[in-house]
């Protein structure tokens, strides 16, 4: 882990990702028995070679009469790389996130999906969907002897970085997933790690944007931020599932300004915090790289508890402590509530700069909980 101080911090993530492997391919290929020990099923979920998954299954079996919860996990590439397999000397690398969790209980599924710029959005995000619903309707093809009963009724998505926005977009996009639909239903709780939830210029990644959406009015009107800001009536809360953020403290800075602007427009939709777990000395690749190797997986095992939590029915202060709602926003008495006539509010401005809307404010009463935007 202390070699990732010697990749800096605002490099270009195409510029990160070889050394920061480089560094964890010893780790990997040290644990491999044990990676490979988790038993690995592959099976096809639509038409295409990129309509496959792989299933981990727990090693351990489970109890007698016991369902077995499902987690997906979408990997990242920038909208335009990525495979659930890579080649040697990579080829633990996704295979060590599906050990991970399912060392810890769950039934995980990688599924593949097309890339940009032949599949622009909303493909990728559909082909997810779709591996999702077909597991959903095929529970048997997902059996194993560990597993007898799979839970299609309890299910975990999770994604980094590319992945991440996928996952996210999932959850806020209100025709994609109806508000009213069963899957939705399933869906217990999402953590996204290090998900590039909004449209900046001038970060040096912007090319990967519009090779998945198009361009950059569609990067900004069709990113999770927006999507999310234009569903506020469509999803109450309580169609939403539990979320969790996950981030490295070495990630690229506009990384932490696209998760704050993200994280806040949830808290202040949800009335709720949203936990945030931030994985000390890791750069946005090692998040990933590090799974199975028993160092640097803190932020795993915290996630896995969280995850238990939530199952459990959980509150989520018992979760995770400090959760109230946007705690990192100073209180003002800059605007005066509608609803309780206090002037004791949080507030905090987001530049959408999409077609539909510029900029927003978003104010809080700290008092009675009223929430407004403001133009």
């Amino acid at each position: 882990m202390d070699q990732l101080l010697n990749i800096g911090v605002d490099m270009p993530l195409r510029q990160t990702a070889e050394p920061t492997i480089k560094i964890f391919l010893p780790l990997l290929e040290k644990h491999r028995t044990l990676i490979a020990a988790v038993p690995k099923k592959t099976l096809k979920y639509g038409e295409t070679e990129r309509h496959c998954l792989d299933v981990y299954y727990p090693p351990t079996p489970a109890l007698p009469g016991s369902k077995t919860p499902i987690l997906f996990w979408f990997y990242g590439g920038g909208f335009i790389t990525g495979s659930r397999n890579l080649p040697p000397p990579a080829d633990l690398l996704y295979s060590c996130v599906g050990a991970f969790f399912a060392q810890r209980g769950f039934i995980t599924i990688i599924p593949d999906y097309r890339l940009a710029p032949e599949f622009q959005y909303p493909k990728p995000v559909e082909d997810v969907l779709g591996a999702i619903e077909w597991v959903v309707s095929h529970p048997t093809n997902i059996v194993s002897e560990t597993t007898p009963n799979p839970d299609t009724d309890t299910l975990i998505l999770a994604g980094h970085s590319a992945g991440a926005s996928i996952a996210a977009t999932i959850i806020v996009h209100p025709t994609l997933l109806p508000p009213d639909s069963e899957l939705r239903k399933k869906i217990k709780c999402v953590f996204l790690m290090s998900g590039p939830y909004q449209y900046l210029t001038g970060i040096g990644e912007t090319d990967r944007f519009t090779a998945y959406w198009g361009s950059e009015e569609r990067a900004r009107d069709q990113s999770a931020l927006s999507l999310l800001f234009s569903s506020l009536d469509k999803l109450p809360k309580e169609k939403l599932p539990k979320i969790c953020i996950v981030e490295g403290e070495r990630e690229p800075l506009w990384f932490g300004r696209v998760r704050v602007d993200f994280r806040r427009l949830l808290e202040w939709h949800l009335g709720e915090g949203v936990p945030m777990f931030l994985a000390s000395g890791h750069n946005h690749i090692s998040l990933t790289c590090s799974m199975s190797t028993g160092e640097g997986e803190e932020w795993g095992v915290q996630v896995v508890e969280w995850i238990w939590g939530v199952l459990r029915g959980q509150g989520i202060s018992e979760v995770t402590p400090g959760a109230d709602p946007m705690e990192d926003v100073k209180e003002s008495e800059a605007y005066e509530c509608p609803n309780c006539h206090k002037r004791r509010t949080r507030s905090f401005t987001i530049e959408f700069g999409s077609i539909s809307v510029s900029a927003r404010t978003f104010i809080r009463c700290v008092g009675c909980g009223h929430k407004w935007t403001q133009d």
